[in-house]
């Protein structure tokens, strides 16, 4: 009886172990034949998470244009992966990044435009923070079409 139990608590540590260890091994082999598949033109980001585009290969290295007119050179392993798809599926889908920062701050660039910080009072903070519905300080004291003066 003792022995089924040591072999149950060993196989319920186990598995995970053998589970974590196939995942790294199938990233890491991804990872290498990104590194060996590089081409010319190839939009890709570094382990630092740098964004570049590859205008040169070695056997080892790669060459790297961070900026226009700017060339540095790298090791292979230094890649982490491929951007190419995923940039031009972005474009084609016309994805703005800036519609969904207007809808999560619930702020639209009219709210914005003439406002300045210098209206704000302390007395602007303290409604927000106890949640009664205070006003914001881009609308204290404005009317539709005021805009604050600078």
């Amino acid at each position: 009886m003792d022995g089924i139990i040591f072999i149950l608590i060993l196989l319920v540590l186990m598995v995970p172990l053998f589970l974590t260890t196939r995942r790294q091994k199938k990233a890491m082999r991804q990872t290498q034949e990104t590194q060996a598949n590089l081409a010319i033109g190839d939009e890709v980001m570094t382990t630092s998470g740098m964004h570049a585009e590859v205008t040169g290969l070695q056997e080892t290295t790669v060459d790297l244009e961070i900026a226009p007119g700017v060339v540095t050179r790298w090791e292979r392993i230094a890649i982490r992966e491929r951007l190419t798809g995923h940039s031009a599926e972005d474009a084609d889908a016309g994805y703005d990044q800036s519609d969904e920062d207007d809808a999560q701050d619930g702020f639209t660039e009219e709210d914005i435009e003439g406002f300045s910080a210098d209206d704000l009072t302390p007395e602007d903070f303290a409604g927000d923070a106890q949640g009664d519905g205070a006003c914001r300080g881009s609308d204290r004291g404005r009317r539709d079409g005021d805009v604050a003066e600078s």
